[in-house]
């Protein structure tokens, strides 16, 4: 079992452009100096600065290299092949996921792909407009729910496990809504699990995380021929098998 690494960070300070122009390579590349200098706001500056210098210094640490040798690229996108996939960077082998709402940051990172994702409690209309795209076992867990109140906390949960499951696959919102069943976390698509550790803070309703599984490769003759195939790739529906197997 592969545990994540979790950091959480909740208080930041706004940013003035100034402010920017302080800050070394350690926390910033050239890149996010350029963004954190587009931003319009001084509170979400802070944000955004805060949470890259975090997320740096999080991956620096873990690769035992220096902050300034971090540096972020993407997977091809599973849908365009464009290069918005999942997150990587330079100098750090294993996976990261990060997310963010007003006042909190969420980091995650793992030798197998992650995903993370924070939620504050979604609206009524959201919940309304968006519900009826989801699983229909998802939507029975929602419809079910015995007061209007109860019905937006099941949606932010399961909502929540979603985007934090599509995040670790690097699909994204390319995946349809309502392919995976999230409701119940004993019942998730075969290679991945998702833990909820929302308990631990308060004031925000769902935290979500989702991690892969590194697939067992058994030590046979023949295992490396081009007709063998991974069983995540089968269950996923990714590779064909024939009548014989």
């Amino acid at each position: 079992m592969h545990t994540p690494s979790i950091v959480l960070c909740a208080t930041w300070a706004p940013l003035t452009a100034a402010d920017v122009a302080t800050l070394g390579p350690d926390s910033l590349d050239d890149d996010e100096r350029a963004r954190a200098l587009a931003v319009r706001s001084d509170t979400a500056r802070g944000e955004f600065v805060t949470r890259r210098a975090q997320l740096r210094n999080e991956l620096a640490n873990l690769a035992a290299i220096p902050h300034e040798d971090i540096r972020y690229w993407r997977e091809p996108c599973t849908a365009c092949g464009k290069p918005h996939g999942r997150p990587r960077a330079v100098g750090h082998d294993g996976f990261f996921s990060t997310s963010s709402t007003p006042w909190i940051t969420a980091l995650a990172s793992a030798d197998v792909p992650v995903g993370i994702d924070v939620e504050v409690l979604a609206a009524a209309s959201t919940v309304t407009d968006v519900s009826r795209m989801l699983h229909p076992g998802e939507q029975a867990v929602i419809d079910a729910a015995a007061s209007d109140d109860d019905g937006r906390r099941a949606f932010t949960q399961i909502w929540t496990r979603k985007e934090a499951l599509l995040k670790a696959t690097g699909e994204g919102l390319n995946a349809p809504l309502d392919r995976d069943d999230v409701s119940d976390r004993a019942r998730m698509p075969p290679g991945w699990r998702i833990v909820d550790i929302s308990d631990d803070l308060e004031g925000y309703d769902e935290v979500a995380i989702a991690t892969g599984v590194t697939p067992r490769v058994p030590e046979l003759p023949g295992v490396d021929h081009d007709k063998v195939v991974g069983y995540l790739d089968v269950l996923r529906g990714g590779a064909p098998v024939g009548e014989r197997v």
